[in-house]
């Protein structure tokens, strides 16, 4: 198993996804049994304006209120940066869902005429690998090309 990162009052159960600048993983809040996603930055020291930029991507969420907006908990000090704790709707990475196929027509179609319910951007360079999605709702398969 791999080494997981520790976040008091949270139990992590998996790493979602990694890049350069961020890291996403799933956890269970352990004050009430709720599951989570928590975003860090990926910098044991990040400067002024990343915290700067994290603070705002959980305030600009934080007030909006639309069906298509993963809905963020708390902001909460973790090191020298912060934790973003978002709620968890089970959804897998694109990346994850092709399992290394191109993703056909029928699917981005799909995704397209919003037949996915909620999604969620967790790369501060958003590419369509980066993008959570819960799998409620998609009607279209996996191309097998």
């Amino acid at each position: 198993m791999e080494n997981l990162l520790q976040v008091p009052g949270y139990r992590v159960t998996e790493l979602l996804y990694c890049s350069d600048r961020s890291l996403v993983y799933r956890a269970l809040r352990e004050s009430d049994v709720i599951a989570v996603v928590i975003k860090l930055l990926n910098n044991e020291y990040p400067s002024f304006n990343e915290l700067v930029m994290f603070q705002s991507q959980f305030i600009i969420a934080k007030n909006l209120d639309s069906p298509g907006i993963i809905k963020p908990y708390s902001l909460e000090v973790y090191g020298n940066s912060y934790a973003l704790v978002m709620e968890d709707l089970g959804g897998v990475s694109l990346k994850q869902f092709a399992q290394g196929k191109p993703i056909g027509i029928d699917l981005f179609l799909a995704i397209s005429n919003s037949d996915i319910e909620k999604y969620c951007l967790f790369a501060d360079e958003p590419n369509t690998w980066a993008i959570c999605y819960a799998t409620v709702g998609v009607t279209a398969q996996k191309s097998e090309n």
